[in-house]
């Protein structure tokens, strides 16, 4: 294990960061090497992507190198044995380098630290060592009782997206969202209009692929090696859950990619208006065409709400709205979401 560990340190200081496992894994079964820059929170995003796919770690050697580090791991999965799938090893490459390039991301943008960076370490590991106290639940003790388990950022998160909603239900027009993912914040618009609106002719519009992030432009710096086809959602899942919370017919679903979909949508239907536009998508092309095309639909007094604006992590969602609050000055009101992180940024249209 030293003379590997040796051969990693030399290859870090030669290649940068990478995640193998390969030929050297056989020598010693199962270990894997991450090179990384020697930044906050890589060990806790490292941590996640074994736990997510159920690897225990039985020892690691964590030696820095200055600016960088290499972190060795002896893995094994649930059963206690070395890892033999070709296809869980790539899979761990991949997710191990995705975690890297996160890592590398923040390091290359904050050399000062991401303000909740610290935080969101300690709540993360503080996470894992509660989910291995509590070992295996049943799915709807856990969900029954949520306000248990859920983490701050997601409930201020939730809470904000409701506050907006209310802020929106005496104007007149439906709902729409773009880059719906799994589908949390549709059926949480959907419900939210049950229990609020109940009597009202709003609904929900979902606009999304279900393939994950594919459309990139150069203005979404990085993001394309981070997170390609990440985000990738089920739509059948989503129905699902909205056929058995019984909100099913106020959700309209409309797939596929948004620059093609949304002009379309419009074309159809030119009688329709939106209260409150959810814009979720990340990515610049897809931003820039939501603008194009749904601003138009806003009622006066409704709301386009952003949920990256302003966000290093994905540049180009936050250019798209900063090139059209340049161009269309007048005819909104900045408003920024109380009590959350995201989102981050809404506009209120004025005329």
């Amino acid at each position: 294990m030293q003379l590997l560990a040796a051969l990693t340190e030399a290859d870090a200081l030669a290649t940068g960061p990478t995640a193998w496992g390969g030929w050297k894994e056989e020598l010693v079964r199962a270990l894997i090497e991450v090179h990384a820059p020697d930044c906050v929170g890589l060990l806790r995003d490292i941590s996640k992507v074994f736990a997510d796919e159920r690897l225990d770690i039985r020892h690691a050697r964590i030696v820095a190198l200055g600016d960088s580090v290499v972190d060795t791991f002896y893995v094994r999965d649930a059963s206690g044995q070395k890892i033999t799938d070709g296809t869980l090893q790539q899979a761990l490459d991949v997710r191990l380098l995705a975690a890297v390039a996160q890592i590398c991301l923040y390091c290359n943008y904050y050399d000062d630290g991401v303000k909740f960076l610290g935080e969101d370490e300690r709540y993360f590991e503080s996470r894992q060592s509660f989910s291995d106290q509590l070992g295996s639940v049943e799915l709807w003790s856990v969900i029954d009782q949520w306000p248990l388990f859920v983490g701050q950022t997601n409930l201020a998160r939730s809470l904000a997206i409701v506050e907006l909603l209310r802020s929106t239900l005496n104007v007149p027009g439906d709902i729409a969202e773009f880059g719906c993912w799994k589908g949390s914040t549709t059926l949480l618009f959907a419900k939210s209009l049950k229990l609020f609106d109940p009597m009202g002719p709003k609904i929900v519009h979902a606009f999304d692929s279900f393939e994950g992030l594919t459309e990139f432009h150069p203005s979404d710096s990085g993001v394309s090696e981070r997170y390609a086809t990440a985000y990738k959602g089920s739509r059948e899942m989503l129905e699902s859950c909205a056929r058995l919370a019984g909100v099913a017919d106020g959700i309209r679903i409309h797939q596929g990619i948004i620059e093609k979909v949304l002009p379309e949508f419009a074309v159809q239907h030119p009688h329709v208006r939106f209260s409150l536009v959810y814009c979720d998508t990340d990515l610049y092309s897809a931003t820039k065409t939501i603008l194009a095309d749904t601003w138009r639909m806003i009622t006066p007094g409704g709301l386009m709400v952003f949920d990256q604006w302003n966000m290093a992590e994905f540049p180009g969602e936050g250019i798209a709205v900063n090139e059209f609050m340049e161009s269309a000055t007048g005819t909104y009101e900045v408003i920024k979401p109380e009590f959350t992180r995201q989102p981050t940024l809404a506009l209120r249209r004025l005329s």
